[in-house]
C-alpha cells in the first residue's frame, strides 16, 4: 500500500492520479488525471495549511484551475519527477531538476490566457476547450512517442511557451485528444523540449489515455510514486 501524504507533501508539478481506493493507480481504466500548480502554504488566518491549486482538464470545465478536491472512495496517487542522475551532463542534469516547477509556471500562463472565464474565487474555467469526443482520438489512438508525437513535442516548446495550444482554444477541433492526461504531458513537453521529452516524457500528448500515463510513470526511473492524497484540507 502507498503511503498517505498530507497536502503539504504535494510540490509543483507533481502528476495526481485519481483512482479508486481499493486499486493501484496503473489498474484503473478511467483514471482521472491532473497537475500541481502550487505548493501548499499556510493561512494566517486559521493557522491552517491550504488546499494546493491544481491545473485539470474535465467536463464542463473543460480546461481549469481548481483546488484539489476529495471524491468518495477515491485518492490521488502522486508521481514525482526526481532527477539525482540522468543521461544528460551534469549541467544539464541539474537544468532538468527545475522542470517541475518550469511546468508549473508554465500552465499559469496557459490558464491566464486572455478569453478563459474566471469562476469565483477558487477557480478559472476554459470550458470550450473540452470535448467528449476529443476522448475517442485519445483511447483510440496510440500514446507511443512516434514521429507525429515527436512533432508535436516539438511545436509545443517552439510555439507554446508564452501561450497555451491550440488545443486548449480551438473550440471547432472535437476530435483534439485534449483530455485530462493531454495537460501535464503538454506543459512538460513544451518546457523540455524533443531531446529531453525522450528521457522524461515520452509519449503521444493527443493519443494518451490515463492508464497510458500512469503505466509510463510507474516504469520510467526518473518517476517516482511518492504516496496518496485523499484530497481533504491538513
Amino acid at each position: 500500500m502507498n503511503p498517505s501524504l498530507n497536502m503539504t507533501d504535494l510540490r509543483k508539478g507533481d502528476i495526481l492520479v485519481l483512482h479508486s481506493q481499493d486499486k493501484e493507480p496503473t489498474e484503473e481504466l478511467l483514471a482521472h488525471v491532473a497537475m500541481v500548480a502550487g505548493n501548499s502554504w499556510s493561512d494566517d488566518a486559521s493557522n491552517r495549511y491550504t488546499r494546493p491549486y491544481i491545473f485539470e482538464m474535465k467536463a464542463p470545465t473543460g480546461h481549469c484551475l481548481n483546488l484539489v478536491y476529495p471524491t468518495n472512495g477515491k485518492v490521488w496517487s502522486v508521481y514525482r519527477l526526481v532527477i539525482t542522475e540522468s543521461m544528460e551532463d551534469r549541467e544539464e542534469t541539474e537544468a532538468s531538476k527545475l522542470l517541475p516547477d518550469q511546468s508549473a509556471s508554465l500552465g499559469y500562463i496557459w490558464i491566464f490566457y486572455k478569453g478563459y472565464q474566471f469562476k469565483g474565487r477558487h477557480k478559472v474555467v476554459n470550458p470550450g476547450s473540452f470535448s467528449i469526443f476529443s476522448g475517442i482520438a485519445a483511447y483510440m489512438g496510440s500514446s507511443d512517442f512516434s514521429a507525429y508525437a515527436q512533432a508535436y513535442a516539438h511545436s509545443l516548446w517552439k510555439n507554446n511557451r508564452s501561450q497555451p495550444p491550440a488545443e486548449l482554444r480551438n473550440t471547432s477541433r472535437l476530435f483534439s485528444g485534449a483530455i485530462c492526461t493531454y495537460l501535464p504531458i503538454a506543459l512538460y513537453q513544451a518546457v523540455m523540449g524533443l531531446d529531453k521529452s525522450f528521457i522524461y516524457m515520452a509519449l503521444n500528448a493527443r493519443q494518451c489515455a490515463p492508464r497510458d500515463l500512469t503505466k509510463y510513470l510507474a516504469v520510467n526511473r526518473y518517476w517516482t510514486l511518492v504516496g496518496t492524497v485523499s484530497g481533504v484540507a491538513d
